[in-house]
């Protein structure tokens, strides 16, 4: 099991359109998630950094975290403008 922490930074500025896009689009991609990765939380803000906020999530192994991540960027990269992905093993 991985832990695993992306943190992102979004584009700025968003227009109102542009947010609630990038809001439905989120929504209907954490909807279409499998049983092996598991959004543990979303967190806005990451004081200390210069991102906007974190996912907190647990991936069943690394191959269904490369799933993942190919469909999380190819659903974000338009607004998440910079992430930085931070793994760990499940003891």
């Amino acid at each position: 099991m991985l832990g695993v922490v992306i943190l992102y930074r979004l584009k700025t500025p968003m227009s109102e359109e542009e947010v609630r896009k990038a809001r439905e689009e989120w929504e209907k991609f954490k909807n279409s998630l499998g049983e092996d990765v598991k959004i543990i939380g979303e967190y806005a803000h990451a004081w200390g950094t210069h991102y906007n906020g974190f996912i907190l999530l647990e991936a069943s192994d690394f191959d269904a975290f490369q799933s993942f991540w190919k469909k999380f960027r190819d659903t974000t990269r338009w607004y998440a403008i910079e992430t930085h992905t931070i793994f760990g093993e499940k003891e």
